[in-house]
């Protein structure tokens, strides 16, 4: 008896079987609608399987931020999804996409160089987890802006387009959360200071 990987077949039935593609039109309609009751039910409905998702393509310490982050995407853009078969395929992009951006975080954080001061996950383990919790606490629209601009390197025009904003808005965001995250750093060492000073 094979004890391996579930074949195309099982995987494409479990796929099915999944909550979020068999939300019910009425429910998501009416969240579409802005009825908050039904935003709040269907929220709850796919949150596991988003979950299940993200386990899949996000490091096992991203998961939930991922998670929380596509809920709040999903609840403020949820009014431009333009055909409600596409909704679960929607969801699961919005969270492929964050995981993928928390990805190349880390992979920065783990040896990234912010005004001078080198950030070694093996050297310096501690300054490295208070950047990535001042980071992480951050209001998912201003950890979005953030994340885009100064680790992934997008430009005004490419995060705003990504936001759905305006550039001036996008701009707003990315110094709020800057000074956001500096405020974590005021009681740290002058290592941290230094990469919170290094976050532009």
């Amino acid at each position: 008896m094979c004890h391996g990987r579930s074949a195309p077949s099982e995987i494409s039935r479990k796929t099915k079987l999944m909550a979020i593609h068999r939300v019910d039109d009425w429910l998501l309609g009416k969240a579409i609608e802005g009825d908050v009751l039904a935003l709040e039910r269907l929220l709850a409905v796919v949150r596991p399987d988003l979950s299940r998702y993200a386990r899949r393509h996000c490091q096992s310490q991203d998961v939930e931020d991922a998670v929380q982050d596509a809920l709040w995407i999903i609840n403020q853009r949820l009014g431009s999804l333009r055909s409600l078969s596409s909704f679960a395929g929607w969801a699961f992009q919005i969270v492929k996409r964050l995981c993928l951006n928390l990805n190349k975080v880390s992979m920065r954080l783990a040896h990234a160089e912010f005004d001078g001061h080198h950030v070694d996950a093996t050297q310096n383990p501690e300054t490295r987890m208070i950047v990535i919790s001042a980071i992480a606490s951050l209001p998912p629209h201003y950890r979005e802006a953030l994340l885009l601009f100064d680790f992934l390197g997008h430009s005004a025009g490419e995060v705003s387009h990504t936001l759905g904003i305006g550039e001036a808005a996008a701009r707003a965001r990315l110094h709020r959360a800057r000074m956001m995250v500096r405020e974590d750093f005021a009681d740290v060492g002058p290592l941290a200071q230094g990469i919170a000073n290094g976050i532009r």
